[in-house]
C-alpha cells in the first residue's frame, strides 16, 4: 500500500512537471511570436506540443506561432518568385514540408487557395526549366547531366510529364560500359586468371 502510494506521488510530481516545462515553453513562445520571432515561437511552441500533446496553452501558442510563420514562408516565396522562379520553388518545397510537419503535431491550417495557385504555376514552371535543360544536355550528349535536370523536375514537381521515362532513358545513357578480360597469368596457378576478373567483375 504504501509502495502504491509512493508510485502515484511519483507520478503526480511528474506529470506536474511536464506541465510546468510545456507552459514554461509556451509562455517563451508567445514572448517570441509578440518580438517577431516566428522562427523562434515556432520551434518553443513545437517542443511545448510535443512535451505535452493536450495542453491548451502549448496548442494554443504551437496554432499561432505556425500560421504566422506559414504566412510569412508564403509571402517570401512570392517575393522571390518575382526575381528568381527555381529560388521560388525550392523555398516552397521548404513550406511543404515544414506544412507536413505541422499536420504531424495534429493541426490543420485553412487552405490559402490564392497561394496554392502561385505555388502551383512557380513549381511548374521550375521543373519545365530543368526539363528544358536536361533535353539541352542530352541534345549536347551530356547524359548525366541532363539525368539530374530531369531528377530536379520530378522532385519539384512529382509525375511531371514523361519525367520517369525520361529519367532512365538519361540514365541508361550515362552508363559507362566497361569490359573486364582474363588477367594474365604469370604465377602459374589454374584458373587463377578467371578468378581474379570475377572478383574485379564482383
Amino acid at each position: 500500500m504504501r509502495h502504491a502510494r509512493t508510485c502515484s506521488l511519483a507520478l503526480i510530481a511528474l506529470l506536474a512537471l511536464g506541465c510546468a516545462s510545456a507552459n514554461r515553453l509556451s509562455r517563451k513562445s508567445e514572448q517570441e511570436l509578440a518580438a517577431g520571432d516566428l522562427a523562434g515561437a515556432y520551434q518553443h511552441a513545437r517542443r511545448a506540443v510535443a512535451k505535452e500533446p493536450s495542453n491548451p496553452r502549448a496548442r494554443a501558442a504551437f496554432a499561432a506561432a505556425a500560421t504566422s510563420l506559414v504566412d510569412d514562408r508564403e509571402a517570401r516565396v512570392l517575393s522571390i518568385a518575382d526575381v528568381d522562379t527555381l529560388a521560388a520553388a525550392e523555398r516552397a518545397l521548404e513550406l511543404a514540408g515544414l506544412r507536413g510537419e505541422i499536420v504531424r503535431h495534429g493541426f490543420a491550417l485553412p487552405p490559402d487557395t490564392a497561394f496554392a495557385r502561385h505555388e502551383t504555376a512557380i513549381r511548374t514552371g521550375a521543373a519545365e526549366h530543368h526539363y528544358a535543360a536536361a533535353e539541352h544536355a542530352l541534345a549536347a550528349r551530356s547524359p548525366k547531366v541532363a539525368w539530374a535536370e530531369f531528377r530536379d523536375a520530378q522532385r519539384i514537381v512529382a509525375g511531371y510529364r514523361d519525367v520517369g521515362r525520361r529519367i532512365d532513358e538519361a540514365h541508361a545513357q550515362a552508363l559507362a560500359r566497361v569490359a573486364i578480360i582474363p588477367f594474365a597469368d604469370q604465377a602459374g596457378v589454374p584458373g587463377i586468371s578467371r578468378v581474379l576478373s570475377d572478383r574485379v567483375y564482383a
